[in-house]
């Protein structure tokens, strides 16, 4: 489920509660697992809800975001996508990140912008690489930095 909430000083917030959920394989028992492919597209998702509140607004300043999840020690990724088994569990109870973004790189750079929000907690799970379309941007030497 997502909500999003607008708040009366133009901040945005867009809460997801289903990051993680439990998986069952075989007779095995339920294992809470982490959806890390949902922080992703909610990711971008928001970013793009930022662009087109700020165009509605007229606002085409700097913004500031945060991600931020929790319960999450402890938990793998919902699909195993190593050969090797499930990958390593996340080792901290939350993840949190925060950047600032002007208006030309929420219109150009939004794979940047997700990179640096989650690109740590998916190189937590070791499943980074398989996310590398939503993380980069068509032109990356548009002059606007990393």
């Amino acid at each position: 489920m997502s909500d999003l909430q607008v708040h009366e000083d133009g901040g945005l917030r867009l809460f997801f509660s289903r990051l993680s959920d439990q998986r069952r394989q075989g007779s095995a028992p339920a294992e809470q697992v982490i959806y890390e492919g949902a922080t992703v597209s909610n990711t971008r998702r928001f970013l793009g809800l930022v662009v087109e509140a700020g165009e509605r607004a007229g606002y085409f300043g700097n913004w500031t975001l945060a991600l931020g999840a929790t319960g999450l020690r402890g938990l793998r990724v919902a699909l195993s996508r190593n050969a090797w088994g499930d990958g390593p569990p996340y080792d901290r109870d939350s993840y949190t990140a925060t950047t600032a973004a002007t208006w030309a790189e929420l219109n150009q750079r939004p794979g940047a912008i997700t990179r640096r929000l989650i690109g740590a907690f998916l190189r937590a799970l070791a499943t980074e690489s398989y996310y590398s379309s939503a993380l980069t941007d068509p032109h990356p030497d548009d002059g606007l930095g990393d």
